[in-house]
Protein backbone atom coordinates (compact mmCIF):
# COMPACT_ATOMS: atom_id res chain seq x y z
CA UNK A 1 0.00 0.00 0.00
CA UNK A 2 1.68 3.31 -1.04
CA UNK A 3 2.45 5.86 1.66
CA UNK A 4 3.33 9.55 1.42
CA UNK A 5 7.07 10.32 1.84
CA UNK A 6 8.18 13.81 2.90
CA UNK A 7 11.66 14.77 1.71
CA UNK A 8 13.69 15.94 4.77
CA UNK A 9 15.72 18.26 2.53
CA UNK A 10 13.11 20.19 0.55
CA UNK A 11 9.83 19.02 2.21
CA UNK A 12 8.32 17.73 -1.06
CA UNK A 13 5.74 14.98 -0.52
CA UNK A 14 5.32 12.10 -2.97
CA UNK A 15 4.00 8.51 -2.71
CA UNK A 16 6.28 5.49 -2.18
CA UNK A 17 5.21 1.84 -2.33
CA UNK A 18 5.84 -0.18 0.82
CA UNK A 19 8.62 -2.79 0.96
CA UNK A 20 9.93 -5.30 3.45
CA UNK A 21 13.48 -3.81 3.40
CA UNK A 22 15.04 -0.34 3.16
CA UNK A 23 14.87 1.05 -0.35
CA UNK A 24 16.56 3.98 -2.04
CA UNK A 25 14.50 6.66 -3.67
CA UNK A 26 15.28 9.97 -5.32
CA UNK A 27 13.35 13.15 -4.54
CA UNK A 28 11.41 14.42 -7.52
CA UNK A 29 12.17 18.05 -6.71
CA UNK A 30 15.73 18.33 -5.29
CA UNK A 31 16.98 14.92 -6.64
CA UNK A 32 18.37 14.04 -3.20
CA UNK A 33 19.15 10.38 -2.47
CA UNK A 34 16.90 9.11 0.30
CA UNK A 35 16.48 5.86 2.19
CA UNK A 36 12.88 4.78 2.97
CA UNK A 37 12.33 2.09 5.59
CA UNK A 38 8.92 0.66 6.51
CA UNK A 39 8.77 -0.41 10.16
CA UNK A 40 5.83 -2.48 11.41
CA UNK A 41 3.94 -0.96 14.30
CA UNK A 42 3.23 -3.32 17.26
CA UNK A 43 -0.29 -1.95 17.81
CA UNK A 44 -1.50 0.34 15.03
CA UNK A 45 -4.36 2.73 15.78
CA UNK A 46 -7.77 1.87 14.29
CA UNK A 47 -8.03 3.15 10.72
CA UNK A 48 -4.23 3.81 10.45
CA UNK A 49 -1.69 1.86 8.30
CA UNK A 50 0.19 -0.93 10.11
CA UNK A 51 3.60 0.50 9.06
CA UNK A 52 5.63 3.54 10.00
CA UNK A 53 7.69 5.24 7.27
CA UNK A 54 11.19 6.33 8.37
CA UNK A 55 13.12 8.55 5.90
CA UNK A 56 16.84 9.38 6.11
CA UNK A 57 19.18 11.25 3.79
CA UNK A 58 21.59 9.16 1.76
CA UNK A 59 21.55 5.91 -0.15
CA UNK A 60 20.78 2.62 1.64
CA UNK A 61 23.63 0.67 3.25
CA UNK A 62 25.56 -1.96 1.30
CA UNK A 63 23.63 -5.17 0.79
CA UNK A 64 20.27 -3.41 0.96
CA UNK A 65 20.77 -0.83 -1.78
CA UNK A 66 17.62 -1.47 -3.72
CA UNK A 67 16.37 1.61 -5.42
CA UNK A 68 12.76 2.21 -6.13
CA UNK A 69 11.25 4.57 -8.67
CA UNK A 70 10.17 7.85 -7.21
CA UNK A 71 6.62 7.47 -8.52
CA UNK A 72 6.02 4.44 -6.27
CA UNK A 73 5.56 1.84 -9.02
CA UNK A 74 6.98 -1.65 -8.47
CA UNK A 75 9.14 -2.98 -11.36
CA UNK A 76 8.11 -6.15 -13.04
CA UNK A 77 9.81 -9.37 -11.96
CA UNK A 78 12.43 -10.82 -14.25
CA UNK A 79 13.94 -14.31 -14.43
CA UNK A 80 17.35 -14.43 -12.81
CA UNK A 81 19.11 -16.81 -15.24
CA UNK A 82 18.86 -18.44 -18.64
CA UNK A 83 17.39 -21.58 -17.15
CA UNK A 84 14.41 -19.55 -16.06
CA UNK A 85 14.12 -18.14 -19.59
CA UNK A 86 14.12 -21.67 -21.05
CA UNK A 87 11.55 -22.79 -18.55
CA UNK A 88 9.29 -19.84 -19.44
CA UNK A 89 9.67 -20.46 -23.16
CA UNK A 90 8.98 -24.15 -22.66
CA UNK A 91 5.80 -23.43 -20.68
CA UNK A 92 4.68 -20.92 -23.28
CA UNK A 93 5.40 -23.36 -26.15
CA UNK A 94 3.55 -26.25 -24.54
CA UNK A 95 0.51 -24.07 -23.95
CA UNK A 96 0.48 -22.90 -27.56
CA UNK A 97 0.61 -26.51 -28.79
CA UNK A 98 -2.42 -27.44 -26.73
CA UNK A 99 -4.36 -24.50 -28.15
CA UNK A 100 -3.41 -25.40 -31.75
CA UNK A 101 -4.33 -29.05 -31.21
CA UNK A 102 -7.72 -28.14 -29.77
CA UNK A 103 -8.41 -25.80 -32.68
CA UNK A 104 -7.56 -28.51 -35.26
CA UNK A 105 -9.81 -31.02 -33.49
CA UNK A 106 -12.68 -28.59 -33.50
CA UNK A 107 -12.14 -27.82 -37.20
CA UNK A 108 -12.13 -31.55 -38.12
CA UNK A 109 -15.31 -32.13 -36.14
CA UNK A 110 -17.01 -29.17 -37.81
CA UNK A 111 -16.02 -30.32 -41.32
CA UNK A 112 -17.23 -33.83 -40.59
CA UNK A 113 -20.56 -32.55 -39.42
CA UNK A 114 -20.94 -30.34 -42.48
CA UNK A 115 -20.12 -33.24 -44.80
CA UNK A 116 -22.64 -35.53 -43.15
CA UNK A 117 -25.34 -32.90 -43.32
CA UNK A 118 -24.56 -32.23 -47.00
CA UNK A 119 -24.77 -35.93 -47.81
CA UNK A 120 -28.23 -36.28 -46.37
CA UNK A 121 -29.44 -33.01 -47.81
CA UNK A 122 -28.14 -33.28 -51.37
CA UNK A 123 -28.01 -37.07 -52.03
CA UNK A 124 -30.26 -38.65 -54.70
CA UNK A 125 -32.23 -40.48 -52.04
CA UNK A 126 -33.65 -37.26 -50.81
CA UNK A 127 -34.33 -35.55 -54.18
CA UNK A 128 -37.21 -35.76 -56.60
CA UNK A 129 -35.41 -36.69 -59.86
CA UNK A 130 -38.51 -36.45 -62.00
CA UNK A 131 -37.77 -34.28 -65.03
CA UNK A 132 -40.25 -31.48 -65.64
CA UNK A 133 -39.66 -30.20 -69.17
CA UNK A 134 -41.93 -27.69 -70.72
CA UNK A 135 -43.48 -28.78 -73.99
CA UNK A 136 -45.86 -27.38 -76.51
CA UNK A 137 -49.49 -28.30 -76.58
CA UNK A 138 -50.22 -31.46 -78.63
CA UNK A 139 -46.65 -32.84 -78.56
CA UNK A 140 -45.49 -36.01 -76.83
CA UNK A 141 -43.40 -35.40 -73.73
CA UNK A 142 -39.80 -36.58 -74.13
CA UNK A 143 -38.70 -39.69 -72.32
CA UNK A 144 -36.26 -39.25 -69.47
CA UNK A 145 -33.76 -42.09 -69.92
CA UNK A 146 -31.43 -40.77 -67.24
CA UNK A 147 -33.92 -41.17 -64.40
CA UNK A 148 -34.72 -44.21 -62.32
CA UNK A 149 -38.30 -44.43 -63.68
CA UNK A 150 -38.72 -47.74 -65.51
CA UNK A 151 -41.45 -48.44 -68.16
CA UNK A 152 -44.59 -50.03 -66.82
CA UNK A 153 -44.91 -53.77 -67.65
CA UNK A 154 -48.50 -55.14 -67.79
CA UNK A 155 -49.29 -57.88 -65.27
CA UNK A 156 -49.45 -61.44 -66.77
CA UNK A 157 -52.97 -62.93 -67.10
CA UNK A 158 -53.93 -65.61 -64.53
CA UNK A 159 -53.05 -69.18 -65.50
CA UNK A 160 -55.96 -71.67 -65.53
CA UNK A 161 -54.54 -75.08 -64.47
CA UNK A 162 -57.91 -76.89 -64.62
CA UNK A 163 -57.82 -79.54 -67.34
CA UNK A 164 -60.41 -79.02 -70.04
CA UNK A 165 -63.68 -80.90 -69.44
CA UNK A 166 -62.79 -81.68 -65.78
CA UNK A 167 -65.69 -81.67 -63.28
CA UNK A 168 -64.92 -82.07 -59.58
CA UNK A 169 -66.60 -85.12 -57.97
CA UNK A 170 -69.57 -84.73 -55.57
CA UNK A 171 -68.97 -86.68 -52.30
CA UNK A 172 -72.49 -85.95 -50.81
CA UNK A 173 -74.42 -89.21 -50.14
CA UNK A 174 -77.61 -89.51 -52.14
CA UNK A 175 -80.72 -88.28 -50.30
CA UNK A 176 -78.70 -86.64 -47.51
CA UNK A 177 -79.94 -83.23 -46.22
CA UNK A 178 -78.41 -81.13 -43.47
CA UNK A 179 -80.58 -81.03 -40.30
CA UNK A 180 -82.33 -77.74 -39.32
CA UNK A 181 -80.91 -76.58 -35.96
CA UNK A 182 -83.44 -73.68 -35.54
CA UNK A 183 -85.11 -74.02 -32.08
CA UNK A 184 -88.92 -74.16 -32.02
CA UNK A 185 -90.85 -71.02 -30.96
CA UNK A 186 -90.99 -70.65 -27.13
CA UNK A 187 -94.00 -69.25 -25.27
CA UNK A 188 -93.48 -68.47 -21.55
CA UNK A 189 -95.99 -70.14 -19.25
CA UNK A 190 -98.76 -68.00 -17.68
CA UNK A 191 -98.87 -68.45 -13.90
CA UNK A 192 -101.75 -65.93 -13.33
CA UNK A 193 -104.65 -67.59 -11.48
CA UNK A 194 -107.89 -67.65 -13.45
CA UNK A 195 -110.10 -64.62 -12.76
CA UNK A 196 -107.30 -62.61 -11.08
CA UNK A 197 -106.81 -58.95 -11.99
CA UNK A 198 -103.60 -57.30 -10.81
CA UNK A 199 -104.25 -54.24 -8.57
CA UNK A 200 -103.52 -50.77 -9.92
CA UNK A 201 -100.91 -48.43 -8.49
CA UNK A 202 -103.36 -45.62 -7.62
CA UNK A 203 -103.25 -44.43 -4.02
CA UNK A 204 -106.33 -45.59 -2.11
CA UNK A 205 -108.62 -42.86 -0.77
CA UNK A 206 -109.49 -43.59 2.85
CA UNK A 207 -112.32 -41.04 2.75
CA UNK A 208 -114.48 -41.20 -0.38
CA UNK A 209 -115.52 -37.55 -0.12
CA UNK A 210 -111.98 -36.31 0.42
CA UNK A 211 -109.93 -35.02 -2.49
CA UNK A 212 -106.24 -35.77 -2.07
CA UNK A 213 -104.19 -32.82 -3.22
CA UNK A 214 -101.46 -33.28 -5.72
CA UNK A 215 -98.18 -33.48 -3.81
CA UNK A 216 -96.04 -32.72 -6.82
CA UNK A 217 -93.33 -30.29 -5.67
CA UNK A 218 -93.70 -26.82 -7.13
CA UNK A 219 -91.24 -25.64 -9.70
CA UNK A 220 -88.59 -23.58 -7.92
CA UNK A 221 -88.37 -19.97 -9.03
CA UNK A 222 -85.15 -18.03 -8.62
CA UNK A 223 -85.49 -14.73 -6.79
CA UNK A 224 -85.19 -11.71 -8.98
CA UNK A 225 -81.88 -9.96 -8.42
CA UNK A 226 -82.52 -6.26 -7.98
CA UNK A 227 -80.70 -4.04 -10.38
CA UNK A 228 -77.99 -1.87 -8.93
CA UNK A 229 -79.03 1.76 -8.83
CA UNK A 230 -76.15 4.13 -9.58
CA UNK A 231 -78.00 7.44 -9.58
CA UNK A 232 -79.97 9.39 -7.01
CA UNK A 233 -81.69 12.71 -6.39
CA UNK A 234 -80.50 14.83 -3.48
CA UNK A 235 -83.79 16.18 -2.18
CA UNK A 236 -83.51 17.35 1.47
CA UNK A 237 -86.66 17.73 3.53
CA UNK A 238 -87.85 21.21 4.51
CA UNK A 239 -89.77 21.11 7.82
CA UNK A 240 -91.11 24.40 9.22
CA UNK A 241 -88.60 26.37 11.26
CA UNK A 242 -89.35 27.52 14.81
CA UNK A 243 -89.89 31.27 15.22
CA UNK A 244 -86.82 33.42 15.72
CA UNK A 245 -87.09 36.58 17.83
CA UNK A 246 -84.45 38.98 19.16
CA UNK A 247 -82.40 37.41 21.91
CA UNK A 248 -83.00 38.39 25.51
CA UNK A 249 -79.75 40.17 26.21
CA UNK A 250 -79.05 42.60 29.03
CA UNK A 251 -79.15 46.33 28.52
CA UNK A 252 -75.39 46.50 27.99
CA UNK A 253 -75.78 44.11 25.05
CA UNK A 254 -73.94 41.22 26.70
CA UNK A 255 -75.10 38.03 28.41
CA UNK A 256 -72.89 35.22 29.77
CA UNK A 257 -74.49 31.81 30.34
CA UNK A 258 -72.47 29.17 32.25
CA UNK A 259 -72.39 25.65 30.84
CA UNK A 260 -72.49 22.30 32.72
CA UNK A 261 -68.94 21.46 31.61
CA UNK A 262 -66.33 22.09 28.94
CA UNK A 263 -68.04 21.97 25.59
CA UNK A 264 -66.60 20.10 22.59
CA UNK A 265 -68.64 20.01 19.38
CA UNK A 266 -71.25 22.71 18.75
CA UNK A 267 -73.62 22.45 15.79
CA UNK A 268 -76.36 24.83 14.67
CA UNK A 269 -79.94 23.48 14.65
CA UNK A 270 -83.38 24.72 13.56
CA UNK A 271 -82.07 27.56 11.38
CA UNK A 272 -80.02 29.09 14.21
CA UNK A 273 -82.64 28.96 17.00
CA UNK A 274 -80.78 26.20 18.90
CA UNK A 275 -77.18 25.12 19.41
CA UNK A 276 -76.68 21.39 20.10
CA UNK A 277 -73.59 20.94 22.30
CA UNK A 278 -71.56 17.88 23.22
CA UNK A 279 -69.75 17.69 26.56
CA UNK A 280 -67.24 14.82 26.17
CA UNK A 281 -65.94 14.71 29.75
CA UNK A 282 -69.42 14.72 31.26
CA UNK A 283 -70.89 12.40 28.61
CA UNK A 284 -73.82 14.72 27.97
CA UNK A 285 -75.68 16.30 25.10
CA UNK A 286 -77.41 19.66 25.60
CA UNK A 287 -79.61 22.05 23.60
CA UNK A 288 -78.99 25.77 24.04
CA UNK A 289 -81.78 28.21 23.09
CA UNK A 290 -80.18 31.27 21.49
CA UNK A 291 -83.31 33.43 21.84
CA UNK A 292 -83.92 32.61 25.52
CA UNK A 293 -80.24 32.33 26.48
CA UNK A 294 -80.53 29.04 28.41
CA UNK A 295 -80.22 25.27 28.13
CA UNK A 296 -83.59 23.67 27.35
CA UNK A 297 -82.73 19.98 26.95
CA UNK A 298 -80.14 17.38 27.99
CA UNK A 299 -79.36 13.73 27.27
CA UNK A 300 -76.90 11.38 29.03
CA UNK A 301 -74.73 8.40 28.07
CA UNK A 302 -73.07 10.10 25.09
CA UNK A 303 -69.61 8.78 24.22
CA UNK A 304 -66.46 10.88 24.23
CA UNK A 305 -65.50 10.46 20.55
CA UNK A 306 -68.95 10.59 19.01
CA UNK A 307 -69.97 12.38 15.81
CA UNK A 308 -72.72 15.00 15.92
CA UNK A 309 -75.08 16.55 13.34
CA UNK A 310 -78.37 18.40 13.72
CA UNK A 311 -81.36 19.50 11.65
CA UNK A 312 -84.65 21.19 12.47
CA UNK A 313 -86.42 18.63 14.68
CA UNK A 314 -83.75 16.02 15.33
CA UNK A 315 -80.10 15.66 16.25
CA UNK A 316 -78.12 12.57 15.16
CA UNK A 317 -75.22 11.08 17.12
CA UNK A 318 -72.95 8.27 15.88
CA UNK A 319 -71.44 5.95 18.52
CA UNK A 320 -68.12 4.44 17.32
CA UNK A 321 -68.21 1.83 20.11
CA UNK A 322 -71.69 0.52 19.38
CA UNK A 323 -71.43 1.42 15.66
CA UNK A 324 -74.94 2.86 15.74
CA UNK A 325 -76.71 6.08 14.82
CA UNK A 326 -79.10 7.59 17.40
CA UNK A 327 -81.69 10.27 16.73
CA UNK A 328 -82.81 12.71 19.46
CA UNK A 329 -85.70 15.16 19.35
CA UNK A 330 -84.96 18.90 19.38
CA UNK A 331 -85.11 20.70 21.75
CA UNK A 332 -85.82 18.27 24.65
CA UNK A 333 -83.38 15.60 23.28
CA UNK A 334 -85.76 12.69 23.82
CA UNK A 335 -84.48 9.55 22.10
CA UNK A 336 -86.38 8.80 18.89
CA UNK A 337 -84.70 5.86 17.14
CA UNK A 338 -81.38 4.11 16.58
CA UNK A 339 -79.98 1.97 13.76
CA UNK A 340 -76.58 0.78 12.53
CA UNK A 341 -74.62 2.68 9.94
CA UNK A 342 -74.73 1.23 6.44
CA UNK A 343 -70.98 1.82 5.98
CA UNK A 344 -68.89 -1.27 6.66
CA UNK A 345 -66.01 0.66 8.26
CA UNK A 346 -68.30 3.15 9.96
CA UNK A 347 -68.33 6.90 9.32
CA UNK A 348 -65.37 9.11 10.16
CA UNK A 349 -67.34 12.31 9.56
CA UNK A 350 -70.95 13.26 8.89
CA UNK A 351 -73.02 16.38 8.22
CA UNK A 352 -76.63 17.50 7.76
CA UNK A 353 -78.20 20.85 6.83
CA UNK A 354 -79.55 22.63 9.93
CA UNK A 355 -82.62 23.87 7.99
CA UNK A 356 -83.53 20.28 7.00
CA UNK A 357 -84.14 16.91 8.63
CA UNK A 358 -81.93 14.97 6.29
CA UNK A 359 -80.66 13.16 4.48
CA UNK A 360 -77.51 12.64 6.55
CA UNK A 361 -74.17 12.50 4.71
CA UNK A 362 -71.64 9.95 6.04
CA UNK A 363 -68.02 9.52 4.90
CA UNK A 364 -65.92 6.51 5.93
CA UNK A 365 -62.11 6.60 6.50
CA UNK A 366 -61.47 5.54 2.88
CA UNK A 367 -63.54 8.29 1.21
CA UNK A 368 -66.73 6.28 0.54
CA UNK A 369 -69.83 8.46 0.91
CA UNK A 370 -73.48 7.53 1.40
CA UNK A 371 -76.76 9.21 2.34
CA UNK A 372 -79.13 7.85 5.02
CA UNK A 373 -82.70 8.95 5.56
CA UNK A 374 -82.89 9.69 9.31
CA UNK A 375 -86.63 10.50 9.18
CA UNK A 376 -87.64 6.90 8.42
CA UNK A 377 -87.37 3.99 10.88
CA UNK A 378 -84.09 2.13 10.59
CA UNK A 379 -82.42 5.03 8.74
CA UNK A 380 -82.45 3.35 5.30
CA UNK A 381 -79.79 4.10 2.72
CA UNK A 382 -80.80 6.28 -0.20
CA UNK A 383 -80.32 4.08 -3.26
CA UNK A 384 -77.65 5.20 -5.68
CA UNK A 385 -75.97 7.60 -3.24
CA UNK A 386 -73.09 5.30 -2.33
CA UNK A 387 -69.83 6.08 -4.13
CA UNK A 388 -66.25 7.28 -3.96
CA UNK A 389 -66.17 10.73 -5.59
CA UNK A 390 -62.72 11.56 -4.21
CA UNK A 391 -63.23 13.67 -1.09
CA UNK A 392 -61.51 14.16 2.26
CA UNK A 393 -62.77 12.07 5.15
CA UNK A 394 -61.54 13.89 8.28
CA UNK A 395 -64.38 16.40 8.74
CA UNK A 396 -67.47 17.57 6.86
CA UNK A 397 -69.79 20.58 6.92
CA UNK A 398 -73.20 21.00 5.28
CA UNK A 399 -74.87 24.12 3.96
CA UNK A 400 -78.10 25.15 5.68
CA UNK A 401 -80.27 23.73 2.86
CA UNK A 402 -78.29 20.44 2.80
CA UNK A 403 -77.46 20.45 -0.92
CA UNK A 404 -73.72 21.12 -0.79
CA UNK A 405 -71.00 19.91 1.55
CA UNK A 406 -67.37 20.72 2.32
CA UNK A 407 -64.87 17.98 3.18
CA UNK A 408 -61.47 18.55 4.75
CA UNK A 409 -58.97 16.96 7.15
CA UNK A 410 -58.19 19.89 9.46
CA UNK A 411 -58.02 23.63 9.90
CA UNK A 412 -55.28 25.94 8.67
CA UNK A 413 -53.19 26.43 5.59
CA UNK A 414 -51.93 22.81 5.26
CA UNK A 415 -55.49 21.47 4.95
CA UNK A 416 -57.36 22.13 1.73
CA UNK A 417 -61.06 21.69 0.97
CA UNK A 418 -63.03 19.63 -1.57
CA UNK A 419 -66.65 20.67 -2.19
CA UNK A 420 -69.18 17.88 -2.77
CA UNK A 421 -72.45 18.50 -4.62
CA UNK A 422 -75.02 16.52 -6.63
CA UNK A 423 -75.36 17.24 -10.33
CA UNK A 424 -77.14 15.10 -12.90
CA UNK A 425 -78.01 12.52 -10.21
CA UNK A 426 -74.31 11.91 -9.58
CA UNK A 427 -71.83 13.09 -6.98
CA UNK A 428 -69.57 15.87 -8.22
CA UNK A 429 -66.37 16.77 -6.31
CA UNK A 430 -64.51 20.01 -6.88
CA UNK A 431 -60.76 20.40 -7.10
CA UNK A 432 -58.64 20.50 -3.95
CA UNK A 433 -58.81 24.22 -3.10
CA UNK A 434 -57.91 26.76 -0.42
CA UNK A 435 -58.51 26.14 3.31
CA UNK A 436 -62.08 27.51 3.31
CA UNK A 437 -64.20 24.83 5.03
CA UNK A 438 -67.28 26.83 6.21
CA UNK A 439 -70.27 26.82 3.78
CA UNK A 440 -72.62 29.79 3.66
CA UNK A 441 -76.33 29.32 4.31
CA UNK A 442 -77.10 29.29 0.58
CA UNK A 443 -74.18 26.97 -0.19
CA UNK A 444 -72.87 29.22 -2.97
CA UNK A 445 -69.64 30.14 -1.15
CA UNK A 446 -67.26 28.45 1.27
CA UNK A 447 -65.35 30.78 3.61
CA UNK A 448 -62.27 30.28 5.70
CA UNK A 449 -58.67 31.39 5.98
CA UNK A 450 -58.03 34.54 3.95
CA UNK A 451 -61.05 34.43 1.64
CA UNK A 452 -63.68 32.23 0.00
CA UNK A 453 -64.27 29.82 -2.88
CA UNK A 454 -67.34 28.80 -4.88
CA UNK A 455 -68.76 25.30 -5.32
CA UNK A 456 -66.34 24.63 -8.20
CA UNK A 457 -63.33 25.37 -6.00
CA UNK A 458 -62.45 28.71 -7.62
CA UNK A 459 -61.39 31.66 -5.47
CA UNK A 460 -63.88 34.49 -4.87
CA UNK A 461 -62.50 37.88 -3.85
CA UNK A 462 -64.39 39.57 -1.02
CA UNK A 463 -61.79 42.19 -0.18
CA UNK A 464 -59.65 42.24 2.91
CA UNK A 465 -56.39 42.41 0.98
CA UNK A 466 -54.88 44.62 3.69
CA UNK A 467 -55.90 42.23 6.48
CA UNK A 468 -53.00 40.67 8.41
CA UNK A 469 -52.12 36.99 7.91
CA UNK A 470 -54.31 34.58 9.81
CA UNK A 471 -57.59 36.43 9.14
CA UNK A 472 -60.61 34.10 9.04
CA UNK A 473 -64.08 34.57 7.52
CA UNK A 474 -67.00 32.72 9.13
CA UNK A 475 -70.48 32.84 7.51
CA UNK A 476 -73.66 33.49 9.51
CA UNK A 477 -76.22 30.78 10.21
CA UNK A 478 -78.60 32.37 7.70
CA UNK A 479 -78.57 35.17 5.15
CA UNK A 480 -75.65 36.96 3.52
CA UNK A 481 -73.91 38.07 6.71
CA UNK A 482 -70.45 36.85 7.67
CA UNK A 483 -67.83 37.51 10.35
CA UNK A 484 -64.28 38.69 9.89
CA UNK A 485 -61.91 37.47 12.62
CA UNK A 486 -58.65 39.43 12.65
CA UNK A 487 -55.79 38.39 14.98
CA UNK A 488 -54.09 41.18 16.94
CA UNK A 489 -50.79 40.79 18.85
CA UNK A 490 -49.71 43.42 21.36
CA UNK A 491 -46.33 43.27 23.04
CA UNK A 492 -43.38 41.03 22.31
CA UNK A 493 -41.79 37.92 23.74
CA UNK A 494 -43.40 36.17 26.66
CA UNK A 495 -45.46 39.28 27.42
CA UNK A 496 -47.11 39.23 24.01
CA UNK A 497 -50.89 39.23 24.19
CA UNK A 498 -52.97 37.75 21.39
CA UNK A 499 -56.55 38.86 20.85
CA UNK A 500 -59.19 38.72 18.14
CA UNK A 501 -61.19 41.54 16.58
CA UNK A 502 -64.58 40.41 15.24
CA UNK A 503 -66.52 42.56 12.77
CA UNK A 504 -69.84 41.91 10.98
CA UNK A 505 -70.04 42.21 7.20
CA UNK A 506 -72.80 41.77 4.62
CA UNK A 507 -72.97 40.91 0.93
CA UNK A 508 -70.85 39.29 -1.75
CA UNK A 509 -69.12 42.33 -3.29
CA UNK A 510 -65.42 42.67 -3.92
CA UNK A 511 -64.98 45.06 -0.98
CA UNK A 512 -67.47 43.70 1.55
CA UNK A 513 -64.65 42.37 3.72
CA UNK A 514 -63.08 45.83 3.95
CA UNK A 515 -66.06 47.70 5.40
CA UNK A 516 -68.13 46.43 8.34
CA UNK A 517 -71.89 46.45 7.99
CA UNK A 518 -73.36 49.83 9.05
CA UNK A 519 -74.83 50.18 12.54
CA UNK A 520 -73.10 47.03 13.79
CA UNK A 521 -70.64 46.67 16.62
CA UNK A 522 -67.05 45.55 16.24
CA UNK A 523 -66.01 43.29 19.10
CA UNK A 524 -62.41 43.81 20.11
CA UNK A 525 -59.98 42.36 22.65
CA UNK A 526 -61.48 38.87 22.52
CA UNK A 527 -58.83 36.56 24.07
CA UNK A 528 -57.39 34.21 21.45
CA UNK A 529 -56.00 31.71 23.96
CA UNK A 530 -57.80 28.43 23.47
CA UNK A 531 -59.14 29.52 20.10
CA UNK A 532 -55.88 29.69 18.12
CA UNK A 533 -52.84 27.69 19.23
CA UNK A 534 -49.26 29.04 19.13
CA UNK A 535 -48.78 27.49 15.68
CA UNK A 536 -51.65 29.51 14.21
CA UNK A 537 -54.00 26.52 13.79
CA UNK A 538 -57.44 27.40 15.15
CA UNK A 539 -60.27 25.56 16.80
CA UNK A 540 -63.33 25.01 14.57
CA UNK A 541 -64.22 28.70 14.49
CA UNK A 542 -67.66 28.06 12.98
CA UNK A 543 -68.49 26.24 16.26
CA UNK A 544 -67.09 29.08 18.43
CA UNK A 545 -68.60 32.14 16.68
CA UNK A 546 -72.25 31.72 15.57
CA UNK A 547 -73.96 34.76 14.08
CA UNK A 548 -77.79 34.54 14.02
CA UNK A 549 -79.07 37.62 12.13
CA UNK A 550 -82.79 37.01 12.82
CA UNK A 551 -82.10 36.90 16.57
CA UNK A 552 -79.75 39.91 16.28
CA UNK A 553 -77.16 38.13 18.37
CA UNK A 554 -73.64 36.79 18.13
CA UNK A 555 -73.06 33.64 20.24
CA UNK A 556 -69.43 33.12 21.23
CA UNK A 557 -67.78 30.22 23.06
CA UNK A 558 -64.50 31.50 24.58
CA UNK A 559 -61.27 29.53 24.83
CA UNK A 560 -62.21 28.31 28.32
CA UNK A 561 -65.22 26.49 26.74
CA UNK A 562 -67.21 26.76 29.97
CA UNK A 563 -69.77 29.41 28.99
CA UNK A 564 -71.66 31.06 26.12
CA UNK A 565 -71.40 34.80 25.57
CA UNK A 566 -74.28 36.46 23.74
CA UNK A 567 -73.64 39.90 22.20
CA UNK A 568 -76.10 42.19 20.44
CA UNK A 569 -74.76 43.25 17.04
CA UNK A 570 -77.51 45.47 15.59
CA UNK A 571 -77.34 49.25 16.34
CA UNK A 572 -74.54 50.85 18.23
Amino acid sequence: MPMDLSCPKCGFVFPVADAAHPVGVECLRCEAQLTAEFRKLPMPAPGQPPYELVVTLGAPAAGSNRSMPADGTIPKRRFADDEGDDRRKKATGSGLGVVVLAALSALVAMLGGLGTAGYFLFSEAGLDTTSYTSRRAGTTPPRNFGSDIRPRVPAPPPVNLTPPGFTPPDFTPPGFALPDFKPPSFTPPDFTPPGFTPPGFTRPNPQPGLTIPDRKPPTPTLPEVPKKVDSFILSPSSPPLPPLRPARVEADGKLEVPLPGKVGQVVVAAGGRYLVMHFPLEGKLATFDVCDGKIVGQADAIEVNCLLAAGVTRAVVYSPVQRKLRAYAIPDLAKLDEAPSVLFHGPRSMAMGHCTDGPLLLIDPFGEVVLQDVEKPGFPEIEGSRGKPGVHSGQARAAAHGRSFSTFDGFGSPHKVIVLTEKGRKWVASKDSAPTPFPTAAGDLFMGLGGAINSAGNSVYLGGAAAPPGTWFVPAATGLYFLKLTPVTSGTGIRAKRTLTVSVHFGRGTNTADNPFPNTLTFEDIPADGLINPFGLPEPLDQRFILVPEAQVLAMVPGTKDRVILRKFVRR
